[in-house]
């Protein structure tokens, strides 16, 4: 089974630890993950007045809001984790 907060802690840690760490992160909202059926996870942060608040989100296959949500996350296959950048 995949631990997707271990995933998350690994994914901000590459992040940081990268040369432009502090500006990648500012230009992603949070991160998602797809299960072997197909359902997108989205762990996301985003300001609220003068502090910030977390949430998680679930698309599954037949959420009308799907197709929306994997064209903007981009290409990704189960296990895999990848950055969101903010949804215009």
């Amino acid at each position: 089974m995949v631990n997707y907060c271990e995933l998350q802690e690994n994914k901000v840690s590459e992040s940081q630890n990268s040369n432009s760490g502090a500006e990648e992160q500012m230009n992603y909202i949070g991160i998602a993950w797809i299960s072997e059926d197909g359902t997108i996870r989205m762990k996301v942060r985003m300001p609220i007045g003068a502090g910030s608040g977390q949430s998680s989100l679930t698309y599954t296959v037949d959420d009308p809001n799907y197709q929306k949500v994997l064209a903007h996350i981009g290409p990704i296959k189960p296990g895999e984790v990848v950055s969101v950048k903010p949804f215009e």
